[in-house]
């Protein structure tokens, strides 16, 4: 059974790429995430929506798992081209699919402000991120944005 989050997010599916993937602050948050990445790292994106991060980032990588709760996200994402290494998949940041010391790194962007017990679902990532792995968690700052991101701040709350 959906829950009204899940329901949310597969509602925004169909657009959430028209509305935030060219937005100057995405791509300082690519650029950001690309920096420490190796070809020899294995990466967990969790909360991958349609996937923008991964496609940006799976060049400078071995392999990117990427994962939604919604499946709708998922299916946008598989939709769009992408590289070869990347594998898009539904997935429970609570209960993760994946051997313990699996990931040389995770990504969590934009969503450890919004789950409830992120503490829990952090003790999940950590499960699976080996030892001295990298934890990537950018969150914006909405003060900081644009009139347009005000505006998309004010009708998610609303939502």
């Amino acid at each position: 059974m959906k829950n009204k989050s899940t329901k949310y997010w597969d509602k925004v599916a169909r657009f959430y790429n028209k509305v935030f993937d060219n937005t100057g602050a995405y791509q300082q948050m690519y650029d950001f995430i690309k920096n420490p990445l190796n070809k020899n790292m294995s990466v967990l994106e969790i909360g991958t929506g349609t996937g923008m991060i991964a496609r940006n980032i799976a060049k400078n990588t071995k392999k990117v798992e990427a994962i939604d709760f919604s499946e709708k996200m998922i299916h946008q994402a598989q939709e769009i081209e992408h590289a070869e290494n990347i594998n898009f998949a539904v997935g429970d940041i609570f209960n993760l699919s994946y051997d313990d010391a699996s990931f040389d790194v995770v990504i969590t962007a934009n969503i450890l402000h919004i789950i409830p017990n992120s503490e829990k679902a952090l003790e999940e990532v950590y499960r699976v991120l080996k030892p001295n792995g990298l934890l990537i968690a950018p969150t914006f700052l909405w003060k900081e944005s644009s009139l347009k991101g005000k505006i998309l701040k004010r009708l998610m709350k609303m939502m």
